[in-house]
């Protein structure tokens, strides 16, 4: 979609509200209940121009010096390279090893976390990793799967924490509402401080 000459990719999820965000290669994304329509969420890119605009020209600025590894990152302290994470033109490209660790990572950080869900809350699900462009992860709770961006290896590991935490807790409430962040802020107070670190 493109609203007044910016580019937009719609994503339609069950959820009850219209969110936007600049992921962090630039691109506009906006995802939308499968009912909203298209008059709806196109007012509500319009109302947001001002800010797309001003989050586009922040990610360029930041992209400009994200070549090299974050030295706070989990990838850095465990001794990767920048050569590990090469920039193409959309997305990064990850070496083998860098991929096979950061799965292991999520595997131990979703192992280390279960104890934050009472026994047998959590069906047995599966973690995998790949290329992302528009989140960090993502929780199928039709396949009992939670699949988290390769990148996020380059993050400290209360990031990686967080977003693992994030996943799990969506077998329990579908929706981002009350619940779903009460439960949340119960076991990791300060997610909100560590989630703007991954914007």
């Amino acid at each position: 979609m493109e609203n007044s000459g910016i580019k937009v990719k719609i994503i339609r999820k069950n959820m009850r509200s219209i969110r936007l965000h600049v992921n962090r290669f630039g691109e506009v994304v906006c995802t939308a209940s499968f009912l909203e329509s298209e008059q709806k969420i196109q007012k509500f890119i319009e109302e947001k121009k001002d800010w797309i605009e001003k989050s586009v020209q922040k990610v360029k600025k930041s992209r400009q010096n994200s070549a090299s590894l974050n030295p706070d990152g989990v990838a850095a302290k465990s001794g990767f390279l920048s050569s590990d994470r090469i920039r193409g033109q959309s997305n990064f490209k990850y070496s083998a090893l860098w991929k096979k660790s950061a799965l292991k990572n999520f595997m131990q950080s979703a192992d280390r976390l279960s104890s934050f869900f009472e026994k047998n809350a959590l069906p047995e699900f599966t973690v995998k990793g790949r290329s992302m462009h528009s989140m960090w992860g993502n929780c199928n709770t039709k396949n009992k799967t939670i699949t988290l961006s390769w990148e996020l290896f380059n993050f400290p590991q209360e990031c990686i924490d967080y977003v693992v935490f994030h996943e799990m807790t969506h077998f329990l409430y579908i929706y981002h509402d009350k619940n779903f962040y009460s439960y949340i802020e119960r076991y990791m107070p300060d997610f909100r401080k560590i989630a703007k670190n991954l914007s």
